[in-house]
């Protein structure tokens, strides 16, 4: 099969674990650990169950520490393919920055239900009836279905100009809102996503950060020097990548 008829997917995103320091102290550290998920569209099975999908296969990076290792690390898997390339992510202002100057070309997507929850966070705090809130919610919604995040901004814009009496939680939460969607209004095209048959959610690399970390680095009192962190999430990034011969090979060589 010709994969580049396929689109790639690529998602990444950092979480902490609980380290100790080298010295003498050995105190508590937090250091994040970086994720890199890769598949393609056709390594996903649809509708397993209600509401749930899954991926056959996908290839994971893993880096503690320095961003730059672990976006080494990330095109050395992206830079030869020639299909299209899609990236979806929550917000994280470097993840953009790396792929607007690495990969100016691919499709970017602001991670759907980030964008709703920002939105929900809101509401939650400037409309106080639930059914109004509900409904309100539901019609932003429906604009952002139909690549209308303009005239949400615009919505949004009239609220904060308004006399209105709001709470200063409810200006703070609107103003956040506002800076996220104008700061991403150009990868918020969902109507257009789902019409080309994109996903739109990074769902998979919060299961990736379950699956290949949290599930054997984040158990009760664990606290990891950042080799032996580094050296099994490695393992387990190769092992959940059904690189089993990259594993044998480095046991062989040890």
């Amino acid at each position: 099969k010709d994969i580049s008829q396929d689109f790639m997917y690529a998602m990444v995103d950092g979480s902490f674990l609980q380290c100790r320091s080298d010295d003498e102290t050995h105190k508590d550290i937090w250091k994040e650990i970086k994720v890199g998920r890769i598949f393609f569209s056709s390594h996903q099975v649809k509708e397993i169950s209600k509401k749930r999908n899954i991926i056959r296969y996908s290839d994971y990076v893993v880096s503690l520490g320095k961003v730059k290792s672990f976006l080494n690390k990330m095109e050395n898997r992206l830079d030869d393919y020639k299909g299209t390339l899609i990236f979806i992510n929550d917000g994280a202002p470097w993840i953009w920055n790396w792929i607007e100057d690495a990969y100016p070309d691919a499709v970017q997507i602001l991670d759907y239900f980030h964008a709703i929850e920002y939105l929900t966070g809101f509401a939650d705090s400037y409309i106080k009836d639930p059914t109004e809130k509900s409904i309100w919610v539901e019609s932003m919604e429906q604009l952002l279905k139909k690549d209308e995040v303009q005239s949400v901004i615009e919505i949004l814009n009239s609220i904060a100009n308004s006399k209105q009496k709001k709470s200063p939680e409810c200006k703070e939460k609107l103003k956040t809102l506002l800076s996220y969607y104008n700061s991403h209004k150009s990868r918020m095209l969902y109507g257009t996503y789902k019409t080309k048959g994109y996903l739109v959610g990074s769902g998979p690399i919060e299961s990736a950060h379950r699956n290949v970390v949290q599930k054997r680095l984040k158990l009760s009192g664990q606290r990891w020097t950042e080799d032996g962190a580094q050296n099994i999430a490695c393992l387990r990034a190769c092992a959940k990548s059904m690189r089993n011969g990259t594993i044998q090979r480095l046991i062989k060589a040890a």
